[in-house]
């Protein structure tokens, strides 16, 4: 090949990859603004107010599972990474497949590598594994943070949405009536997935399997007592208000005592992240107010080592804080 058609492909495949970055970065940021306004808005009783069928809105809320895939993607979807990758897209509730979200990831990776190396002149090594941090470990964090966002915001709501069920019930009317009740009056995130489990049911899926899909969608462990309560009672009966609104208060106290553990554990979780960003925060200053700093010993393969030693160091010293201050309730 010539070098003018290498150099041809080179400019193509940079082109390539800082367009697949900057409509990645787009998406994300377009969704989070997205979902900062409609927070408290039932999406699904919104679309069926505008007219949409009730079977698109079902598909809308519905990702599409793995086993569907066809062609390469089906191979792709198989492997371990790719599937907890898809998980986590879930729990984010972001209309994207995985293989795709990755595409977007390996784009960015490859813009700040070819920043960070020819413009900015860090040493390879240091630079891989910086753009792999800004290009692949940025956007799952916050992938990762909007799941638990997610989850969390649904923990606040099922006490209530277990409350709706209960007046329902013994109001007379039966489990799916309430659920449905719940779809309408709750809204998101927990309302539009009631309300998918509702549609799943009309359009012809029994009720255990509407609640198991539920409790694999939200992937929750208070969704998968409540759904395992509600199968145990379709097959051998009991008062079922009384036990789901024993599992409302139970799970109203377990969010009080984790609040409180929280409050009590604010300060080291505060001082984590002063000790995680002081490193940083520093080196940036340095790099600010004396440029030139460094710049003598730059060319020593010395520092080299002294940077990879250090990052690993950072990064396993703000694992071991995170896992001290990180009390699970």
């Amino acid at each position: 090949m010539s070098p003018d058609l290498v150099l041809a492909v080179l400019y193509a495949a940079v082109f390539v990859c800082v367009l697949l970055a900057v409509e990645g970065l787009y998406y994300l940021v377009a969704d989070n603004r997205v979902g900062a306004q409609q927070r408290n808005i039932n999406r699904r009783m919104q679309w069926l107010a505008e007219g949409v069928d009730r079977s698109v809105v079902m598909s809308r809320l519905r990702r599409k599972p793995a086993a569907e895939a066809e062609g390469l993607s089906a191979q792709i979807v198989k492997l371990s990474s790719i599937q907890r990758v898809e998980k986590l897209l879930s729990r984010a509730a972001l209309d994207i497949t995985a293989p795709r979200f990755l595409a977007y990831c390996s784009a960015g990776v490859a813009v700040a590598w070819l920043i960070l190396q020819f413009v900015l002149h860090l040493p390879a090594l240091v630079a891989v594994f910086v753009a792999a941090g800004l290009g692949l470990g940025l956007p799952l964090f916050f992938v990762n943070r909007k799941g638990h966002r997610r989850i969390s915001r649904m923990e606040d709501q099922l006490p209530d949405a277990l409350d709706m069920i209960v007046r329902s019930l013994r109001a007379g009317h039966p489990i799916v009536t309430a659920m449905n009740l719940v779809a309408r009056e709750l809204p998101d995130p927990l309302g539009s997935e009631f309300g998918l489990a509702a549609d799943e049911m009309a359009f012809g899926l029994d009720l255990r399997g509407a609640l198991d899909n539920m409790s694999t969608r939200i992937d929750m462990q208070d969704m998968r007592f409540m759904a395992m309560t509600i199968k145990m009672q379709s097959m051998t009966g009991g008062n079922l208000a009384d036990v789901l609104g024993s599992l409302a208060r139970l799970i109203r106290e377990r969010h009080r005592l984790h609040l409180k553990v929280l409050a009590l554990s604010s300060e080291g979780r505060f001082s984590v992240k002063i000790l995680a960003s002081l490193p940083f925060f520093f080196f940036g200053l340095i790099s600010i107010l004396s440029p030139n700093y460094y710049s003598q010993v730059l060319s020593d393969p010395t520092l080299t080592r002294v940077y990879e030693v250090g990052l690993a160091m950072i990064v396993v010293g703000i694992f071991l804080m995170r896992r001290i201050v990180n009390f699970r309730v």
